[in-house]
């Protein structure tokens, strides 16, 4: 049971780390911004990926909380909440990268190029 809750904590460790290191990233180097901002298909690409991960990060989490639910069927209740918080930090730490490339490379582009 104890390795398939760290399987599961891993993962959120992962999702967690991504989007704050790609939002801290995202908003300190120009660079990069401006890519993001001005190229065509760049932004949908990287909001698609970072979506794809997110949900198969949620689908992962879900699997592994009913296996340790099965393992340890007298705590099923307190780890089928265990479960939803995890994917609700999954949602949302996962989330961020996907909108912040989104809303800014794709509904904020400018067709001007940035020096």
């Amino acid at each position: 049971m104890n390795k398939v809750g760290s399987y599961a904590n891993a993962i959120i460790a992962f999702i967690v780390l991504q989007g704050i290191a790609y939002s801290y990233y995202f908003g300190s180097n120009e660079t990069f911004n401006c890519l993001v901002h001005v190229s065509y298909y760049l932004p949908e690409a990287l909001s698609i990926l970072f979506f794809i991960v997110m949900v198969l990060a949620l689908f992962a989490v879900k699997v592994l909380g009913k296996i340790e639910a099965e393992l340890a069927p007298e705590y099923e209740e307190i780890l089928a909440k265990l479960s939803k918080g995890k994917m609700l930090v999954v949602l949302i730490f996962g989330s961020l990268p996907c909108f912040l490339t989104l809303f800014y490379g794709v509904f904020g582009r400018t067709p001007s190029f940035c020096l």
